[in-house]
């Protein structure tokens, strides 16, 4: 999908799927974009949503000369989401607030994706930190840009948490298994 959607070959590609709210934490992930811009020029973000800080987000990229590396698609339909996680290098979910569960960090599961998230709500508990994903703490651009540069220099572990967590997709996520622990739960229930 890279030649699809201009995606560069000699960048790596971060993604950010959510809606814009403070407590996604996306403008975390700017200031973090920006540090590690300072050590890595080969880097691009994405961002695919839409919410009440759209304007002050893009306010934000444009004062600090990021819109040559900062694209904002907008809020997309599921499939073009899908081409942009395939397509993209690493997703990263820098919540700082509670997160229920976590469904976009499930997508990039699915997608093989490697996640980058914060230890925060369900994100701690689905991403097993050096296995599937990295967790970092939550309001810390410099840890987020710490985890991001050593996902960007580091194809192997990309590639190795992408598989981990495609993995964790297909035993634990998928609808068949989900269902199957519903119907456990009913007869342990039905049973006492």
């Amino acid at each position: 999908f890279r030649e699809e959607l201009n995606l560069n070959h000699d960048e790596i590609n971060f993604l950010f799927v959510g809606r814009l709210v403070l407590r996604k934490g996306l403008h975390i992930l700017i200031e973090g974009f920006k540090i590690l811009l300072k050590e890595l020029p080969n880097v691009r973000l994405f961002i695919i949503g839409d919410g009440y800080l759209k304007y002050w987000l893009l306010q934000i990229i444009s004062q600090n000369g990021l819109k040559n590396k900062v694209n904002y698609l907008g809020k997309l339909n599921d499939d073009e989401k899908k081409k942009y996680l395939v397509a993209s290098d690493v997703l990263v979910v820098p919540s700082i607030d509670a997160e229920a569960f976590g469904i976009v960090t499930l997508e990039g599961f699915a997608t093989a994706t490697p996640v980058i998230g914060t230890r925060v709500g369900g994100l701690s508990e689905i991403i097993e930190h050096g296995r599937n994903g990295i967790l970092v703490d939550p309001s810390n651009p410099y840890s987020l840009a710490t985890a991001m540069y050593h996902l960007a220099i580091d194809d192997k572990l990309r590639k190795q948490l992408g598989k981990n967590g495609l993995q964790d997709a297909k035993k634990k996520y998928d609808w068949k298994v989900i269902i199957k622990k519903i119907i456990e739960v009913y007869d342990a229930i039905v049973i006492s």
